[in-house]
């Protein structure tokens, strides 16, 4: 088993072939991209905010629910999802050709009303844009928060990981409730703005469009739970 590749509540490796082997695991063990520049920019002066989000060697890049169903064809198509999933790609690719730690996030829908993210089917899997290959730990959760009951903090822990940069889907659900624990959690957030998406929301008779939604939670996190970049400007974070 390659060390560092883990999924709760199962583990997953390669083998020289290609296969996939699954081994049960111990409990202990156990969006604004695609909406412009201009929106961008009213969240942060890229200048001050690339200085202020140095690099650090105890750094991890982490993708939340970068999965087929939030894509074209999918149970939940986001608005922004295609863009976003080049981005995110993009920056993997950086942290793969500078050999640096990378953590996928899963989610897997249990609920007997869930319409999407449902076991064992196409929607569920990781987005070939993001796809892990071996040595990338992958961990499956089952609540908006990426560290409730999965191995997530143990691991950051045992490797003694202190900042993340985040990306992924949605970014009014998972990737806001997981950047606010983390911070919680006391670790430093970087968070890739055109590498998330959301959708549309309704309250009150009133439709919110997917664009202003993500304005509003990435300008709600922008300061006190995280440092808001572009994939381009955490690129150059990692050349600091």
């Amino acid at each position: 088993m390659v060390d560092g590749f883990f999924q709760t509540p199962y583990s997953q490796t390669s083998n020289a072939l290609g296969e996939i082997e699954t081994m049960q695991l111990s409990a202990s063990e156990s969006d604004l991209g695609g909406y412009g520049q201009s929106s961008s920019q009213a969240i942060v002066q890229s200048g001050f905010a690339v200085r202020e989000a140095r690099y650090s060697m105890n750094q991890t890049l982490l993708l939340i629910d970068i999965q087929n169903d939030y894509f074209p064809d999918g149970a939940m198509e986001l608005a922004g999802s295609l863009e976003a999933g080049v981005q995110a790609g993009k920056l993997l690719q950086v942290y793969r050709q500078k050999s640096l730690s990378v953590i996928h996030i899963q989610h897997i829908s249990m609920r007997k009303t869930a319409t999407f993210f449902l076991p064992n089917t196409k929607g569920v899997q990781i987005h070939e844009s993001v796809a892990p290959v071996i040595g990338e730990a992958v961990f499956q959760k089952y609540y908006p928060n990426s560290f409730r009951e999965t191995p997530l903090l143990e691991h950051l822990r045992r490797q003694q990981i202190t900042q993340l940069v985040i990306a992924g889907m949605m970014t009014h659900m998972c990737v806001d409730t997981t950047t606010r624990a983390a911070a919680d959690l006391g670790f430093h957030c970087l968070l890739a703005h055109d590498a998330c998406a959301t959708k549309s929301l309704s309250f009150g008779g009133a439709t919110v469009s997917a664009e202003h939604v993500q304005t509003a939670f990435l300008a709600a996190l922008n300061g006190l739970f995280a440092t808001v970049l572009s994939v381009e400007e955490l690129c150059l974070t990692l050349n600091q």
